[in-house]
């Protein structure tokens, strides 16, 4: 099994909102890509990042999702 990347581990509450805004702001602008993407390739890969990028590393390695 591969590391666990523990990146709010430790941190101040202000750096976990902030880290939890970014990666909002993050799924945000790929599902507003996604939207006006004419290649259903294209949209479908960009919507699967952002469904990655919400899935914590724990769901991912205990095969939740």
């Amino acid at each position: 099994m591969g590391k666990t990347l523990r990146t709010n581990t430790g941190r101040s509450p202000d750096y976990r909102d902030g880290y939890q805004r970014a990666v909002k702001d993050c799924i945000t602008w790929l599902h507003e890509r996604a939207a006006v993407m004419k290649d259903p390739h294209a949209t479908q890969v960009l919507n699967s990042v952002a469904f990655w990028l919400s899935v914590d590393n724990s769901e991912r390695e205990n095969g939740d999702v």
